[in-house]
């Protein structure tokens, strides 16, 4: 998923969206001692567009025959 999606999360948001300051594209600040977030991992926005096209582009073509 990360390596679909993490060229378009770049371009759209830059490469400060995945810093550490920037809690790696987290929506909200890692509480510490959980400190898990690493650049390997989906940020929420690649997720949220893994689940977006896998649920809007199936019912498209579904449409289109």
């Amino acid at each position: 998923m990360r390596q679909i999606y993490r060229k378009n999360a770049t371009a759209r948001f830059g490469e400060a969206f995945l810093s550490r300051e920037n809690n790696y594209g987290a929506p909200l600040p890692v509480s510490k001692g959980r400190g898990w977030r690493t650049p390997a991992l989906p940020t929420f926005w690649e997720f949220a567009r893994f689940l977006i096209d896998r649920m809007i582009l199936p019912q498209q073509k579904k449409g289109k025959k």
